[in-house]
């Protein structure tokens, strides 16, 4: 049995948005030689890249690949038929989702040239999608139906739920432990959070009929994407020092932005609407001039409680 402690405050946050000028970040495609579809994933501060290449089992890419110095490596967990490699640390750990035949994913991490699987006890499926230098892991499974996020650490797989959600997911971790991710409730977009010291922080774009935050660096630094109307087109976002930057890759109708370092590396991907390509996307220069500015940060009400919880074990 795992016995959970959970704690949740909620802070609104309200922001405006304005869009970069296309000319402000130097985008660069990132494209496996050959595929139809790569996506860059997350990117270390060496530079090196992780994603996903190659259409498609189940949910994933049909393999993962590392890119460093310019040269691909494709990496994939023995026996898989689909491997998406989601996150990678100072010291080169690989974190990521496999699954067989098609069939349900497993988390998993890859060090010292082994890989060990990562499955939530009782879970359906199991996402990985961040890891820290700590080797702390989130990610997001489900259990009778219902999304839940997660945190492993020390051993033990920690529930988050946002309060009010009927849907969870934990996309990003730093090295001080701040988590981000997205929350959904039953019939309504997603919105992006931030959870840091037990406290949950809101991030939705006025306006926009979803938002989604992806990753967070050392300093904070948050990217994600958004959405003005549901099922439109999606927007990549940089949230740095209290300000929102919206950027774009003029190639392509559809711009998400999955992870970055602490120099501002950025990957992602870009797509049009009919997703016959998808291609990665490292955008190697950010904006020098804030164009998405924070311009209120209401206090909507701080209600913390606690509770107890049980999660069976069941293999």
């Amino acid at each position: 049995m795992i016995t959970i402690l959970s704690y949740l405050v909620f802070i609104g946050v309200t922001l405006a948005v304005t869009t970069a000028p296309a000319s402000a970040a130097s985008f660069s495609d990132i494209v496996v030689p050959g595929e139809s579809l790569t996506v860059a994933l997350d990117v270390n501060n060496a530079g090196v890249i992780v994603g996903e290449y190659g259409c498609c089992s189940g949910s994933i890419g049909a393999h993962g690949f590392v890119l460093s110095g310019g040269i691909f490596t494709t990496l994939d967990v023995p026996g898989a038929s689909g491997t998406q490699l989601t996150a990678i640390t100072g010291s080169g750990q690989i974190a990521g989702t496999y699954n067989v035949g098609g069939g349900n994913n497993h988390g998993f991490v890859y060090s010292g040239g082994v890989f060990t699987t990562l499955d939530v006890p009782g879970a359906t499926f199991t996402n990985v999608w961040g890891m820290n230098n700590a080797g702390q892991v989130v990610g997001e499974y489900q259990i009778g139906g219902v999304l839940h996020g997660f945190l492993y650490s020390g051993g033990v797989f920690i529930p988050i739920d946002v309060p009010g959600a009927t849907a969870t997911t934990a996309y990003g971790i730093n090295n001080s432990g701040r988590i981000v991710g997205t929350s959904n409730v039953s019939g309504a977009e997603p919105s992006g959070f931030v959870l840091a010291n037990g406290v949950y922080t809101n991030l939705t774009v006025p306006g926009a009929a979803g938002t989604n935050a992806f990753d967070i660096n050392n300093s904070g630094d948050v990217v994600g994407r958004y959405q003005i109307v549901s099922g439109g087109d999606s927007h990549g976002f940089l949230l740095a020092n209290g300000t929102f930057t919206t950027l774009d890759d003029p190639g392509y109708a559809n711009t998400l932005l999955w992870g970055l370092n602490d120099h501002h590396s950025i990957v992602g991907q870009g797509f049009n609407g009919d997703q016959v390509v998808t291609n990665g996307l490292l955008i190697s220069t950010i904006p020098e001039a804030p164009t998405l500015t924070l311009l209120a940060v209401g206090l909507a009400g701080a209600i913390t409680f606690a509770w107890r919880r049980n999660i069976s074990r069941a293999g």
